[in-house]
């Protein structure tokens, strides 16, 4: 329930994928298909402020390593996945709303990462 930016591209390109700074988790490929994961910090659905800001980090931090992954690695596909600890499932709240900092949104669109938000009801894991 952290955030991750995970992906997948052709197993060809395995060994594109390997990098030290990254620590880009590698699954076994299935098929046509092989997948990785990244962590991109340890904040949680219930700190989605915290999650916005270390990401925005990772993304500056790291730009010159993805930025090559993104050129060198053909039909490479990957998000940024956010967990949120949505209260509209509780009923604490009739609406809600995310905000995502024009900053994350330029890094994202330069590095051709999409955004997902993966809604929970915290609730359920107490």
């Amino acid at each position: 329930m952290n955030t991750i930016l995970r992906g997948y591209t052709s197993p060809e390109n395995q060994s594109l994928l390997q990098s030290a700074e990254l620590n880009i988790e590698l699954n076994a490929p299935k098929g046509n298909r092989l997948d990785f994961i990244i962590d991109v910090t340890d904040k949680d659905f219930i700190d989605f402020n915290g999650q916005i800001s270390d990401t925005t980090g990772f993304l500056t931090e790291n730009f010159l390593q993805l930025s090559y992954l993104k050129n060198k690695v053909t039909d490479l596909y990957w998000e940024v996945d956010y967990g949120y600890n949505t209260k509209v499932a509780t009923g604490e709240l009739a609406v809600e709303g995310l905000r995502f900092p024009l900053e994350l949104l330029k890094l994202c669109a330069e590095l051709e990462i999409e955004i997902l938000v993966s809604l929970y009801d915290g609730n359920l894991f107490e």
